[in-house]
């Protein structure tokens, strides 16, 4: 529903087309190497989410890219420093969420 809202959109909007909801959850890893099929070394290209809603929590690795309304590649910093300390006074580690809208939701 905050999803429909965010879109200007009434509350319920998503409603009847998720009754019976269908969930995935799968653990990916992407390595930090460049494909080589030669080689037998198959990375993961350039691809967007087939999904509504892609969850992706960040790590100390580099190499998520994101494809600009320009048609250029950013590419997401590997994590973030919120400034904050754990209870033991060490910092946290660095990371991000970043909450990605996939094919699904174009299609609405």
């Amino acid at each position: 529903q905050l999803l429909a809202l965010s879109l200007d959109l009434k509350a319920d909007y998503f409603d009847t087309a998720f009754r019976e909801p269908l969930a995935t959850l799968r653990l990916l890893h992407y390595p930090p190497v460049v494909s080589n099929p030669e080689d037998g070394l198959f990375a993961c290209g350039a691809h967007s989410d087939y999904g509504m809603v892609t969850l992706l929590l960040t790590d100390d690795v580099p190499g998520l890219q994101i494809l600009s309304k320009k048609k250029e590649w950013i590419n997401v910093p590997p994590g973030f420093d919120n400034g904050s300390s754990s209870n033991n006074g060490e910092k946290p580690p660095d990371i991000a969420l970043i909450c990605n809208l996939g094919d699904m939701l174009e299609r609405w």
